[in-house]
Order: C-alpha cells, then sequence, then structure tokens
C-alpha cells in the first residue's frame, strides 16, 4: 500500500511538473491551427475543432506514439478545398474522409505501416523543412498586419519584380496595420525575454501562454484607449454566433452514387498516412529515451479518428 501511494503521488507530480505545462502549450498552438486549417479548406471552424478534439482525445488514446499530437492536417487544405468544389458539398467530402479512415484501418490491420522505412531520411528533412518554410511564409502577412489575400503573389512578386513597383508599394503600405506590428514584436519580445530570464524561476507557466495573454492584452488595450494603433476586425479569430448551425453529418446516401467519392478517398488516405508516418518516424528520432511508435497501431489509431472525424463532420 505505501509502494501504490508513492507511484501515486510521484505521476501526479509528474504530471503538474511536465504533461499539465505541456498540453497548455500545445493547446494554444493547436487552436489557432485547428481554426486556421478549417479556414483555408473551406470547412466551417466547426470542423477544425472537431478534428482537434478527435485527435486530442481518441486518437491520442488509442495511438501508443508518445510524442506525436493529433488533429487536422496542414497537408491535406489544398486537397480538401479542391475536392469539396468537385464533390459538390462538403457533407460527401465527410464522406470520403470516414471511407479514407476505413482504408487506413485496413493498412494498418495488413501490417503495410512499415513502408516508411524504405523512405530516405532526407524525403522526412525535406518534407519537415517546407511545411516548416509554409508555416513561416504564412505567418509572415499577419505579423505585418497586411489583410489581403495576395501578399506573396500580387503585391510583394511585383515589388520584386519591379512592375509598376511605387504603386504596389503605396498598396502595401496602405493595407499595413501598425499596431498589428507593434503586437508582433513586443509578443516575440515577451516570448524570448521570459524564456531567457523567468522560464527557469517559474517553470509551472509555459512561455507560450504568457506571450498569448500579452499579446491580447496589448491588442486591447490599442482598440480601447488608442485607436490609430487599433488591429481590425478581421485581424481577429473571431467564432460564428450560431456556431453549431454548421455542424454537417456525412451524406451516407451518396455512397455508391459518386465514384469520385472513391478516388479521393483513397487520396485522402494515403496522403494522410505518409504525412502522419514520416512525422512520428521523425519524432522519434527526435526522442532522447529513442522510443519507437508502433505505425501500424498509429495507422489504426488515425483510421479511427478519420472514421469519426467525417462521420460528424
Amino acid at each position: 500500500m505505501p509502494n501504490t501511494k508513492r507511484t501515486v503521488k510521484y505521476y501526479l507530480l509528474s504530471f503538474v511538473k511536465y504533461d499539465l505545462k505541456a498540453s497548455i502549450s500545445v493547446f494554444f498552438v493547436a487552436l489557432p491551427l485547428c481554426l486556421g486549417i478549417s479556414l483555408a479548406s473551406g470547412a466551417p471552424l466547426y470542423s477544425g475543432l472537431m478534428a482537434g478534439i478527435i485527435g486530442g482525445l481518441l486518437i491520442s488514446f488509442l495511438s501508443k506514439s508518445e510524442l506525436s499530437v493529433s488533429g487536422p492536417a496542414a497537408g491535406l487544405t489544398a486537397i480538401c478545398a479542391a475536392a469539396m468544389t468537385d464533390l459538390g458539398s462538403i457533407e460527401i467530402l465527410f464522406l470520403s474522409v470516414a471511407l479514407a479512415g476505413m482504408i487506413q484501418i485496413l493498412l494498418g490491420l495488413s501490417k503495410l505501416g512499415a513502408f516508411t522505412h524504405f523512405i530516405p531520411s532526407a524525403v522526412i528533412k525535406g518534407m519537415l523543412a517546407a511545411i516548416g518554410i509554409m508555416l513561416i511564409a504564412k505567418q509572415i502577412p499577419l505579423v505585418i498586419g497586411y489583410d489581403q489575400p495576395d501578399f506573396w503573389t500580387n503585391e510583394l512578386f511585383n515589388i520584386i519584380t519591379f512592375n509598376h513597383s511605387f504603386d504596389h508599394i503605396r498598396d502595401l503600405s496602405r493595407h499595413i496595420t501598425p499596431g498589428a506590428i507593434i503586437v508582433s514584436l513586443l509578443s516575440m519580445a515577451i516570448l524570448i525575454g521570459w524564456k531567457r530570464t523567468v522560464a527557469e524561476k517559474i517553470k509551472w507557466i509555459p512561455a507560450s501562454v504568457v506571450t498569448v495573454f500579452a499579446g491580447a492584452m496589448i491588442a486591447y488595450i490599442f482598440n480601447r484607449f488608442y485607436l490609430p494603433l487599433g488591429i481590425d476586425a478581421s485581424q481577429f479569430v473571431r467564432l460564428p454566433k450560431d456556431f453549431l448551425a454548421e455542424i454537417h453529418l456525412a451524406d451516407l446516401s451518396s455512397l455508391f452514387s459518386n465514384k469520385a467519392i472513391w478516388s479521393t478517398a483513397i487520396v485522402i488516405c494515403f496522403v494522410a498516412s505518409l504525412e502522419t508516418l514520416l512525422s512520428i518516424t521523425a519524432i522519434d528520432k527526435l526522442d532522447p529515451y529513442n522510443r519507437v511508435t508502433p505505425q501500424n497501431r498509429e495507422l489504426v489509431a488515425q483510421g479511427i479518428g478519420n472514421v469519426v472525424s467525417g462521420l460528424i463532420g
């Protein structure tokens, strides 16, 4: 009995010291990522949040991965956006997602998840580097408060190629929000300063939490007391008031009436599986304890998550 109490106490202290802090940090990273991926895919915000919840609860429970975090995949954004147009409705896309999950389950049960062992490590590093570059590129317009959708393809490209550069420089300056730049710079300064000076003394407060709270307060102060530096409403993350009205369920009646459902499901399955397996392979290589994620078990877990996610939208 005393040994049991000591074991419970040890795991409780470990949870408070490490896991709770990590979960808060992951939450503040995953929440805007879920919302952003759903917006980029043309899906309702509800879908992004549900994918994050299913990935965080269901897949984490089924998977044996010690370090990976599941949720909506950024690599599928363009595929889902195009598929939604081709299939005609989001309900049919959800059906394709559920079918993709079923195929993943079959691949996992067939022990085919180990095919990533034949992929060179350069491919994994290249994929992770590409994802990192894409994330950074997507954030640069937000850092300067640019409120137009064509920063890279129009404004900056035309400036660099000297295509009416001065006109585009004037357009760029008109669409930049000074308040957003100040909030971005102060947030980065707070994040770096907190990690260098305070993080070791107050370990139970993640730096990301402090940064998000401070950034939100700075933006509130600007909008409340100094409007010239105020941030436009379009630059805030806003959930619609009729949030639950956006719930869409998979259209099961279209299962055998449209061949494109199956082809889309196969594409989603293989892209999602490849991204997942390469990511956990990369994470396992970073693990100081050299733990190895069972890839077939991961495929089954991801498949179950996609089936549930697809069926409930």
